[in-house]
């Protein structure tokens, strides 16, 4: 990300300052004039990479061992219907074994 003529902030989920690195659902972007959030369609862990711990995360979610944030639940709904369910979880792991390549 490149921001011009403008002071910014970059925080990760874990409200933690960034410099460097990959982006990830959850991290915001503080301008002087306006704030951005991301989400990174798939990462529902917020660690920046889409793998198997976004699917645990998921499956978690779906048991209710774990509660997903606001944007992270926008990233683990992967079907657009609107709900996180066995769909989702269907087109993660067709994309982690690269029989798709984007949600």
């Amino acid at each position: 990300i490149t921001v011009y003529n403008s002071n910014y902030q970059l925080l990760n989920a874990k409200n933690n300052i960034i410099t460097n690195g990959n982006l990830g659902t959850g991290y915001v972007l503080y301008t002087d004039d306006v704030t951005y959030h991301f989400i990174v369609k798939g990462d529902s862990n917020s660690d920046t990479f889409i793998d198997s711990g976004d699917l645990l995360r998921m499956v978690k979610h779906l048991r209710g061992n774990v509660t997903l944030s606001s944007y992270e639940s926008i990233a683990a709904e992967l079907t657009n219907d609107s709900a996180i369910d066995s769909g989702d979880l269907l087109r993660m792991v067709k994309y982690l074994k690269g029989s798709i390549t984007s949600f």
